[in-house]
């Protein structure tokens, strides 16, 4: 999938306005921009990368991985590797939420990746030609008191994806690996984009914006927009919260209704602490479940019933069952 610049559009003009407002040139602002972009999109390709592994290797059996078979397993993926990310299970987010030790934690999460990522952000860059500097960009934003404020917007950057392209011809009816398009399952395909448990939500179509989960290797279509969550947020309370949202309300062109990544990540929303959102979660758990089991009883009921009503008929029409009284009559 193409990780475009377009899509974080809204975000990035986030940070150049907290550039501006404390007197940064509109030149130099690439030169800011870049190393917190290209750390925003190698975190988010690592977190991908660790989750795929997770529900490969499935749940009990990763957390039995020594630690050292789990450093050799990562570096074996040729992606890079952070000490942060992988041990302590922290991201640029969470780092963000302390204020008192944010600036300690960042210079640990930033010399806890891997010595070729920390070449390609400037993490211990000396004097001299470089490709990005972000050690220099971080003393000038300390500088000007807003490093936090200024990492704290990358951080936020919410990781959603439309999917990549597949032609109806190419989808089967069985196969290996379910495609998901904008209305939930179309068919199968030989091959996978995505390998975890993901929320998808709807981009194409009269149905645009409806809410589906999937799990596993599956293949998400471009009319379907795959979310990636940042550390911290539950999945289930998350999806259930963009269906409440009814985001097909935001849908744009009649003829051909369709949503905009862009114009989804602007939308704001509450976020509870993340146990309340495990408690919600857990909640519309049981009590869905509930439902559906009454469902599934009153279907079977329905069905019972329609069986007999064909049976009643069947008799009747065939003479078994005599619904026609004869009259007797007396001399």
């Amino acid at each position: 999938m193409n990780n475009n610049i377009l899509q974080y559009e809204s975000k990035i003009w986030a940070t150049a306005d907290l550039l501006r407002g404390c007197g940064i040139k509109e030149s130099e602002w690439p030169s800011f921009m870049m190393p917190f972009f290209a750390l925003t999109m190698i975190e988010s390709r690592l977190v991908r990368m660790f989750d795929s592994l997770k529900a490969e290797i499935g749940e009990k059996a990763f957390a039995n991985i020594a630690k050292d078979d789990l450093y050799d397993m990562i570096k074996d993926q040729g992606q890079g590797y952070n000490i942060f990310i992988f041990e302590k299970g922290q991201s640029l987010t969470d780092i963000c939420k302390n204020d008192k030790s944010f600036e300690i934690d960042f210079d640990a999460y930033l010399k806890g990746f891997d010595g070729e990522t920390k070449d390609l952000l400037g993490v211990d860059a000396s004097d001299g030609e470089k490709f990005l500097d972000i050690k220099g960009v971080i003393n000038k934003l300390k500088a000007k008191k807003i490093l936090l404020d200024y990492t704290k917007l990358w951080a936020d950057i919410s990781m959603l994806q439309s999917g990549s392209s597949v032609v109806s011809e190419q989808i089967e009816e069985e196969g290996l690996y379910p495609v998901y398009g904008g209305n939930g399952l179309r068919g199968y395909f030989s091959e996978y984009t995505n390998n975890g448990d993901y929320i998808l939500i709807g981009r194409q179509g009269a149905l645009c914006g409806n809410i589906n989960y999937a799990s596993g290797k599956f293949w998400a279509s471009e009319h379907a927009v795959v979310v990636y969550l940042n550390r911290g947020i539950n999945m289930k309370w998350y999806g259930e919260m963009l269906r409440v949202m009814n985001l097909n309300q935001y849908s744009v062109s009649a003829a051909q209704p369709g949503l905009a990544v862009d114009r989804i990540k602007r939308l704001l929303l509450p976020v509870p602490p993340f146990p309340e959102q495990q408690a919600i979660a857990a909640y519309l758990d049981e009590k869905t479940a509930h439902i559906d089991r009454i469902v599934a009883t009153i279907n079977i009921q329905i069905d019972k019933l329609k069986e007999l009503r064909k049976t009643l008929i069947n008799d009747i029409v065939t003479g078994k069952i005599c619904v026609f009284k004869q009259e007797h009559h007396h001399d």
